[in-house]
């Protein structure tokens, strides 16, 4: 997430404004939200950022609600967890605030939910987004998976920006897997220090 926002123009200038609203789909545990946050740390940006996190699995609300009491004062950053099922009708359409956001971001999410009975519901989102907001898809590079977002967007009247369909991703070196402990340890597992991706990045022009 970090990486992309740095490369891409169409991320890095949502974070020049005074306000930034972004809904990270299927973003409990953090991946999106905790990119951002470190690129506002690395390039001193500092806009009021709301995070509305949805997610199916609700243990993770409880992890996100102080954090904001948390951060650096000057870091105007604060989570907003909502318990989604986006494959349930009756769970995201009594939700509408994340059909009001500059950015929406789906971080290793729609291959969790690929071939989903209801998955098919999720383009409510697209075809509802506001005109000029932004989207950021990044996943595993399956033809399946990214070929599924295309078709979505293209229908919806999504404009691809930038795209790519493999992509090796690597951890950047100010990563510290030590920071991990106690559960590096506690579990016995190495974390992931690179892999083959895809993403794309879209703006809704209609």
């Amino acid at each position: 997430m970090h990486q992309l926002i740095t490369e891409i123009p169409e991320l890095r200038t949502l974070f020049d404004g005074e306000l930034v609203r972004v809904s990270c789909i299927g973003g409990g545990p953090g991946s999106d939200f905790l990119g951002i946050l470190k690129y506002m740390i690395a390039e001193g940006k500092r806009p009021r950022v709301t995070c509305y996190l949805y997610d199916k699995e609700t243990a993770w609300g409880e992890s996100w609600s102080d954090l904001g009491e948390k951060l650096d004062t000057q870091l105007r950053i604060q989570p907003s967890f909502q318990a989604v099922d986006v494959t349930d009708e009756r769970s995201w359409k009594k939700h509408s605030k994340y059909l009001d956001t500059h950015l929406v971001t789906m971080i290793y999410f729609m291959s969790e939910i690929y071939g989903h009975s209801g998955a098919h519901k999720f383009e409510h989102l697209f075809r509802s987004a506001k005109p000029d907001t932004v989207f950021l898809f990044l996943d595993n590079n399956l033809p399946d998976v990214y070929g599924w977002f295309d078709a979505l967007v293209g229908a919806a009247g999504i404009r691809t920006l930038r795209g790519i369909d493999s992509r090796r991703m690597v951890t950047t070196a100010d990563e510290e897997k030590t920071d991990l402990e106690p559960y590096r340890t506690k579990f016995g597992m190495e974390p992931r220090l690179e892999g083959w991706t895809a993403y794309r990045v879209g703006v809704k022009v209609s």
